[in-house]
């Protein structure tokens, strides 16, 4: 049977056709820039920072992360990373320290800060709530005691120790999902004290034991050489900056950035110049040279402080290579025969 329609009818459903393909382009659209992390019309983060000339960075004092040295002068793997970045984009950088990631994550999701830059791993809590950039150093967490204290081989054991973290941290994350399985592991947070001090904790006895990235460990063991690896808990974390979720343009010049940088092979001179010397780890080599800053370097210290001003030398960098060369000891001879 033959179909009859007037005019009206065909404009109204030309009509409807047309609104209705325009929603569904416009819902479309949406769903797209959302899978993709494309931008919105308010994505103004980058462009802001162009124009003011400053990046915002948030970050911890920490030997991992940023620290100031002898000389004032700031210092650190996240500091080296974020100057580079800044200069990318031809602008300074402001940074502003604060006491914890958990903080830090807060204040970025709140978009307090431009990039949160401080050793934060990438996990799927924090993901709901920030974006992230590219990953550019893997860490183990680490379960860290004292030799000659308690000596946990596993989770299990984990039971029987008194274990302290720092609130809010991916330790904490980690621990708590760990409770799914293992019901009677119990553990303590405190958010006064952060990993580093914790470790302290550890060697002085005040707590049997931690947990601790990695890398931390590995710098931290150099001064506390009793600090002791029991087992790493679960798999390696990916280390990232994160910014706030609509900072998508943000995101992808960080993620370009990055991909030259490392390309270049300036990441790996980076983490070379932080973490090369503490590849290899000899207790009793290091509780050697602790012995000797005590009892030997105030012998010579005058010294190596006369030596490097008459040369404009750094005299602790000088009395590093004395003691590399003899261990300060004034009779020590070459293999040849000769005094150092």
């Amino acid at each position: 049977m033959p179909i009859s329609t007037n005019g009206n009818d065909i404009g109204s459903t030309l009509a409807f056709a047309k609104s209705s393909g325009r929603l569904f382009l416009a819902g479309l659209l949406i769903t797209l820039f959302a899978a993709c992390g494309e931008s919105g019309p308010g994505d103004k983060r980058l462009e802001e920072i162009r124009e003011s000339g400053r990046l915002h960075v948030l970050t911890r004092n920490s030997p991992t992360t940023f620290y100031i040295n002898r000389d004032d002068q700031p210092e650190g793997l996240e500091y080296d990373l974020t100057q580079a970045f800044a200069e990318h984009l031809g602008v300074e950088v402001e940074y502003e320290r604060v006491h914890s990631v958990a903080e830090i994550i807060e204040r970025i999701e709140n978009g307090e800060g431009d990039i949160g830059a401080a050793g934060i791993s990438r996990t799927e809590e924090r993901l709901d709530r920030i974006r992230t950039g590219p990953g550019y150093q893997t860490v183990e967490q680490q379960v860290v005691c004292r030799r000659g204290g308690a000596e946990p081989q596993g989770v299990d054991d984990l039971e029987e120790v008194s274990l302290l973290v720092m609130e809010g941290t991916s330790y904490h994350d980690r621990l708590q999902a760990l409770q799914a399985d293992y019901p009677d592991l119990e553990f303590e947070t405190t958010n006064e004290l952060n990993t580093e001090q914790l470790l302290r904790f550890v060697w002085e006895r005040r707590v049997d034991c931690t947990v601790a990235d990695s890398n931390l460990v590995a710098i931290t063991r150099r001064y506390y050489p009793e600090l002791e690896i029991r087992f790493n808990l679960g798999a390696p974390d990916t280390l990232v900056w994160v910014m706030p979720r609509g900072a998508n343009r943000l995101r992808r010049e960080i993620g370009n950035w990055y991909g030259d940088f490392e390309d270049s092979g300036a990441m790996e001179r980076i983490l070379d110049r932080y973490y090369g010397f503490y590849e290899v780890f000899d207790y009793v080599d290091i509780r050697r040279l602790h012995r000797r800053v005590r009892e030997r370097l105030p012998r010579y210290e005058t010294h190596f402080r006369q030596a490097a001003a008459a040369h404009d030398f750094d005299w602790i960098l000088l009395a590093a290579v004395g003691y590399e060369e003899s261990h300060w000891n004034p009779s020590a001879r070459s293999p040849t025969g000769g005094y150092y």
